[in-house]
């Protein structure tokens, strides 16, 4: 057992050494390569179904996974694309582990993919008046080394703070590598591993985990619960994503793929699992920067229902996007944005051995997710460009339909909604309301006239809810809540 060990130990260092950035190297972002325009009118149809890809779209996209994963000499890929109108596919190629294939099912580390449901924690907290995100952390939290109080929580979720990255301390890997299975504290990560400030607060960019650790501190001290409960809570629970698992700190029933390092000295892919040797402390550090686990179809979800406006008010949805400068690229409070000029991309990506890439397009509303269990596929980009051209030309671009944002009023309403039409619409066209998890409901309608259509939901509950009036090759969408 004591050579295994050892073994493991020369496997992880040989790792360690081939990576610009020990455990992740989020900042370098991925590069959305496409020359698709989409026509700035165009509108996507809000949720009607829950249903397939069509076959051939489907075996598209599962065979550009198979590329990929070739072209990379990838061990295992797991990916969910995800439209607007409840489509969606699900594909794997490659293996877990030995003799095992690759699943759908089976969860893979979110890595810094993790932030966008930090950040979303803080700011549903700021909703319910139990921070302020311009409040210095010193409100919260009592001092530690190297890290001043005056630094906002804003600042912390946009990495404007200039925090050291506990990532790029000289004795972090050596620190964790000495016992895997230990569980860092965060106060003891902070304690130990944050060296002098980047810059003052507020006068530079620079990705720092270190952030989202305070964060999670913070989440901890204004709930009185553990983080993770928190965040289950406030943020998961309410859209059923309770399968996301926090690691070390919940487990799950489900199938773990295994985590494959690339061995320097042997020139091979180990399997970490197989030497029975988890890197506890490991994400135990990440924590609350990118200690979440799931699987590219609960990450679509989470990331749809996040940018879609269900998870957080139109006002903490806006702060969220409040993008800055982040080199090449941009970064607003737990959320990247790519973009090539034409179309922009908004999501995450992560790597903490595994690696992980899930990414929104506002204009097509489509979500596409990435993870590998292979810690050297970190160009995992590709799959994100393939999956979305294929997508947008099959689908989006035969759309022959014209899409137009409605007016509803009063917006919130109790028992009566007023839908109004555009001049000179059509009077033959139907009605139909859906959830916001696009299950048909039935509708009455009270009265109609050219000007405006008046439906009954007086047997509605409270929530968010979209009605669409389709008039031949028109369609009128309104977006309305019910107290």
């Amino acid at each position: 057992m004591r050579v295994i060990f050892q073994t493991f130990l020369l496997f992880i260092f040989n790792f360690a050494q081939a990576q610009s950035t020990p455990l992740l190297n989020e900042p370098n972002l991925p590069r959305f390569e496409t020359t698709l325009t989409i026509p700035q009118g165009m509108r996507p149809k809000h949720p009607i179904a829950n249903r397939e890809f069509p076959m051939a779209l489907a075996d598209s996209f599962q065979m550009a996974l198979e590329v990929l994963r070739d072209s990379l000499d990838s061990k295992g890929l797991s990916a969910t694309v995800l439209a607007n109108n409840g489509d969606s596919w699900s594909g794997a190629a490659g293996i877990s582990h030995l003799n095992t294939p690759m699943t759908t099912d089976m969860y893979l580390g979110m890595g810094s993919l993790s932030k966008s449901i930090t950040a979303a924690c803080l700011l549903k907290l700021q909703e319910e008046g139990l921070v302020d995100l311009d409040d210095p952390i010193s409100s919260y939290l009592p001092s530690y080394p190297n890290i001043s109080g005056i630094i906002t929580i804003r600042q912390l979720l946009n990495h404007k703070s200039g925090v050291f990255d506990v990532l790029e301390h000289p004795s972090v890997l050596d620190s964790m590598q000495a016992n895997f299975s230990r569980i860092w504290a965060p106060d003891e990560v902070l304690n130990t591993f944050v060296n002098t400030a980047y810059f003052a607060p507020g006068t530079n960019w620079k990705y720092s985990n270190t952030n989202y650790i305070l964060a999670g501190l913070i989440i901890e001290k204004v709930t009185n619960l553990s983080f993770h409960e928190a965040v289950k809570t406030k943020i998961l629970e309410p859209i059923g994503l309770q399968d996301l698992f926090l690691n070390p700190y919940e487990t799950t029933s489900g199938d773990i793929a295994h985590v494959w390092i690339f061995n320097s000295a042997f020139q091979t892919k180990v399997d970490l699992d197989a030497l029975n040797v988890t890197p506890i402390s490991i994400y135990s550090t990440a924590w609350a920067a990118g200690a979440y686990f799931s699987r590219p179809a609960q990450v679509a979800k989470w990331l749809n229902a996040l940018l879609t406006g269900q998870v957080l008010s139109a006002p903490s949805l806006t702060q969220m996007q409040g993008f800055v400068e982040a080199g090449d690229n941009e970064y607003g409070l737990g959320l990247m944005k790519i973009s090539n000029g034409t179309q922009s991309f908004i999501g995450h990506q992560g790597y903490i051995l595994y690696s992980s890439l899930g990414f929104y397009d506002p204009i097509t509303q489509l979500t596409i997710v990435i993870q590998s269990n292979d810690a050297t596929s970190t160009d995992l980009s590709a799959f994100l460009a393939k999956a979305y051209t294929m997508y947008y030309n099959e689908v989006v671009s035969n759309q022959n339909l014209s899409y137009t944002d409605g007016v509803a009023y009063p917006n919130p309403a109790l028992h009566q909604i007023q839908l109004m039409l555009p001049t000179n619409f059509n009077t033959q066209y139907k009605i139909q309301l859906t959830d916001i998890l696009g299950r048909p409901l039935s509708v009455k309608v009270l009265a109609q006239n050219d000007q405006q259509v008046s439906l009954d939901i007086s047997a509605l509950s409270s929530g968010l809810f979209f009605a669409e009036i389709i008039n031949g090759k028109e369609i009128i969408t309104y977006k309305f809540a019910v107290k």
